[in-house]
């Protein structure tokens, strides 16, 4: 049973059959974190790290999703070109950083991708809770 399951799941990856959603697509992003207390109202970082191997510069745009609605544009920027740039060249890493907060406790997903390549994105799903709650105050 166990080698007919390793089989079958070997003759899936050969025909390209992926078991779950990819987290980025293509070498350009490396990365993406979001760091920072995940509570309502507290400053969080979206951070993509990419490498830069084209001749044409990158307009790189990050966003905050819920599903497929958009909560709040975190920015854009665009990563410079790679002079005489190749796949053949080591590339030249950098990273852009975001700063945002988010007003309601819920499952978000950070997405940056590439404005002239839908197909270059990287995603990174994480989750907010609610305000921290302070100490009542003893008389």
């Amino acid at each position: 049973m166990l080698l007919a399951l390793a089989a079958a799941a070997l003759l899936a990856a050969a025909c390209g059959v992926r078991f779950s959603t990819p987290a980025r697509t293509s070498d350009f992003f490396q990365s993406l974190t979001v760091t920072g207390e995940m509570r309502t109202g507290a400053p969080l970082t979206a951070a993509v790290a990419y490498q830069q191997d084209l001749p044409v510069g990158v307009d790189v745009q990050c966003e905050i999703r819920q599903g497929k609605r958009l909560i709040k544009p975190l920015g854009h920027d665009t990563v410079p070109a790679y002079p005489e740039g190749s796949p053949k060249l080591t590339p030249f890493p950098g990273n852009l950083s975001f700063d945002f907060t988010l007003d309601a406790p819920g499952d978000y997903k950070a997405e940056c991708y590439a404005s002239n390549d839908q197909d270059v994105y990287i995603i990174k799903t994480f989750t907010v809770r609610g305000p921290a709650l302070t100490p009542a105050a003893t008389p």
